[in-house]
Formats: structure tokens, sequence, C-alpha cells
């Protein structure tokens, strides 16, 4: 697997909204991190213990639309 594959699918993981879905509003960013020209960077901050548990933290905060 490439490291962008291995960073959108990280991305995905800690974004999810609870219900197995990307949360809406974080969706931006989300593109944002998976396009940067330097995966491999993106890949190193995500491994931080501490830039995962606010990642899972704003998904799961985030205001939820119906």
């Amino acid at each position: 697997m490439c490291v962008r594959c291995c960073v959108t699918d990280d991305l995905s993981i800690l974004l999810d909204d609870g219900s197995g879905s990307l949360c809406q509003e974080l969706t931006p960013f989300y593109e944002a991190v998976i396009a940067q020209p330097r995966p491999m960077s993106a890949m190193i901050w995500l491994r931080n213990g501490h830039v995962r548990q606010v990642l899972r933290s704003l998904a799961q905060v985030v205001p939820h639309r119906v």
C-alpha cells in the first residue's frame, strides 16, 4: 500500500463520526490532508498519539446534521 493510501485509510478511521462514515463537517480538512504534496509528513504527523486523540475527539464532538 502506498503512503498516501495509508494516510487516507488512517484518517478515515480517525475522522469516523461513530456511524462508520466520515464526519461531514471535517471533509474539507480530510481532503486537504490527503491531497498534500508530502504524504509521508502527514503519516508521521498522524502517528502522534496526541494528534490521533484530538482528531477522534473532533469527529465525535462536531455537531452532526440529520
